[in-house]
């Protein structure tokens, strides 16, 4: 079941779980993983694949199970944060909807985000030695948990040579 929130953390996150496809440079991965629980198909389309899936799946998938927040954030974090080591923060930039919707998510699992407007678009941010090290410890992220480690592991006076 665990395995199940991820992926649909991962779908929400590409804003794909009403269009049925989403693009996805790295696809190998996920695609094993998701192949698992409901039929996918990938195609070359640009310059990265194009993954499609049933919505009709999708939707029996998500009312037959109980979500568990942390690998449902980690789906997130995995497909669409942007990591800054030397900074320390996670940001990760969608509708205010979404943001919403994930900050409540971060709370239930008691960390720390702000939501900020960055020009015209919005974030949520994590950011600072202490959050990033809740989200290393507590959200199990497959694609970028090694990111995540080196927010922990970056000197604020630069990096060890």
């Amino acid at each position: 079941m665990n395995e199940i929130s991820y992926i649909l953390g991962f779908i929400r996150a590409k804003n794909a779980e009403k269009r049925g496809y989403f693009r996805l440079k790295d696809y190998r991965a996920f695609t094993e993983l998701a192949s698992k629980y409901f039929k996918l198909s990938v195609k070359l389309v640009g310059k990265y694949p194009m993954i499609y899936f049933s919505k009709k799946e999708l939707d029996k998938l998500e009312e037959n199970t109980k979500i568990d927040y942390a690998q449902y954030i980690a789906g997130i974090i995995d497909a669409k944060a942007y990591i800054n080591p030397k900074k320390r923060i996670i940001r990760i930039s969608g509708k205010k909807n979404f943001l919403d919707e994930t900050k409540k998510l971060l709370e239930k699992l008691e960390i720390p985000a702000r939501i900020r407007k960055l020009g015209k678009y919005q974030c949520l941010e994590i950011e600072g030695l202490f959050r990033c090290s809740l989200v290393y410890k507590r959200i199990p992220c497959r694609i970028k948990k090694d990111k995540i480690k080196k927010c922990l592991e970056y000197q604020i006076y630069g990096g060890s040579e």
